[in-house]
């Protein structure tokens, strides 16, 4: 960058840079491809500036100059990293006239890049070992997961003919906050929540049936569905529980799922 190498040693040195980065990592030897990438950047931009002052004597920019904006063209486009590279060059001189062509070589390099391999030369490590990264980060474990494997079936019930001090009782022994309301045939009629039951409670109402004020108004899942249609049905409704269904006419009850289950089932999936 201080332009005091000759032209044809700055040349051969990128020949050899790659060579002996590639023997260093190929042998399975320890080494990074950051510092690397800057030299061979360098030694680029550089022998590209001495070849332009040959071929237009006129030009007053140093091959120093070329050789820093080499080193973030190489660099932005093996990390496919353009805005990491622009600011680090730009931190190492301060000099605002050199930002518009640093952003220019940055974005064609990237794209250059990209035109071959989707890869970067971090993640082609990874690929080679079979890991793809692009695959980990657009892959939604929310989408995979099926509501029958995140609900639990011994689900804690109250018939419709019950009456409303049978259900504060079942309430205190069982400290939930609601339950799902059965017919005799086990089918799922509607919901019954602490709150219905104090206020019912509060009113004199406790010889009710709990039909009379549970509500049938359900939000209800299919064990098929995955959990983010089940979170998603949870926060629209701003609801805690949603009572899973047989995907028929039935209506039968077949479990329960909440917020806690869905994440406690995604957690276990994400150390598997």
């Amino acid at each position: 960058m201080n332009g005091q190498l000759g032209p044809l040693l700055v040349f051969g040195l990128i020949g050899l840079k790659i060579i002996a980065t590639s023997l260093t990592l190929g042998s399975g030897g320890s080494g990074g491809v950051f510092a690397p990438s800057l030299f061979i950047g360098a030694m680029l931009g550089s022998s590209f500036g001495t070849f332009l002052h040959l071929v237009f004597p006129g030009i007053s920019v140093s091959p120093g100059a070329y050789a820093l904006v080499g080193m973030t063209a190489v660099f932005a486009g093996v990390a496919q990293a353009p805005i990491s590279a622009i600011l680090i060059l730009f931190e190492m001189t301060g000099d605002y006239k050199i930002m518009l062509p640093l952003m220019i070589v940055c974005v064609i390099s990237t794209l250059v890049v990209k035109w071959i391999s989707s890869d970067s030369i971090y993640t082609m490590k990874l690929a080679r070992r079979g890991i793809d990264i692009l695959k980990l980060k657009n892959e939604d474990l929310l989408e995979k997961i099926k509501v029958s494997e995140a609900m639990f079936r011994k689900v804690i019930t109250v018939n419709e003919s019950k009456t409303v001090s049978d259900a504060e009782s079942l309430l205190k022994s069982t400290s939930h906050r609601g339950f799902p309301v059965l017919d005799s045939n086990g089918r799922l009629k509607g919901m019954i929540t602490h709150q219905d039951i104090y206020n019912a409670l509060k009113d004199g109402r406790g010889g009710i049936t709990v039909a009379e004020i549970m509500s049938d108004n359900l939000v209800t899942c299919y064990p098929e569905e995955t959990l983010k249609n089940a979170l998603e049905k949870l926060g629209a409704h701003d609801i805690g529980r949603i009572p899973v269904i047989e995907n028929n006419d039935t209506g039968k009850l077949i479990g329960l799922i909440t917020r806690k289950n869905i994440i406690s089932t995604y957690n276990k999936a994400l150390k598997n």
